[in-house]
Parts: structure tokens; sequence; C-alpha cells
């Protein structure tokens, strides 16, 4: 048995989403469930990196205020912003 099955299960949806989904699918090679399966993938790996993105970007934003305030030295201010680097080299290594 695989080790993550699949299930089926019955949606309703716009036509017009439909149509789109359905050209999509076939300009690309894949089935509707394939397309639906790649779509909710991304959106939920999305959504669930946002927390992160907002800490990095809160980060760089107290890195630059500090150095435009004069509170973080340049050296202070690279290493920091060479952390946040490393963390979002991480971050995006798992997408």
């Amino acid at each position: 048995m695989p080790k993550n099955p699949a299930k089926k299960l019955n949606v309703t949806i716009r036509e017009d989403l439909l149509e789109r989904m359905d050209s999509y699918a076939a300009d690309n090679g894949m089935s509707r469930s394939g397309l639906i399966a790649i779509a909710v993938t991304q959106y939920l790996n999305a959504a669930e990196a946002m927390p992160s993105v907002n800490k990095l970007l809160s980060a760089m934003a107290a890195v630059s205020d500090g150095v435009l305030r004069g509170q973080i030295e340049p050296s202070e201010a690279r290493a920091r912003l060479d952390a946040i680097q490393m963390t979002y080299d991480e971050l995006t290594k798992k997408a």
C-alpha cells in the first residue's frame, strides 16, 4: 500500500474557474487532480512560511532603522544581515 494513498473528494467550483483549470492542466500535461494537488501544496507551503517571512522582514527593518539612527555599526549590520540571509536560505531550501 502506498505511503500516502490518494483519497477522492467532491468539490463545487465556479464554471469559469473550472474552464481555466482544465485549460491550464491540458496545456501543461497534467490532470485536474494533479493541478489541484500542486495548487493546494503551494498555497499551504506559502501560508505556513508567512510567519517566518514576516519575522525576516521585521529583522531587516530593525537593522535598517538601527543603521539610519546610528545605533548599529555597519559591521554589526552586516553580521545581522548575513544571519537574516542564512535564515532565508534555510527557509527557501525547504520549498
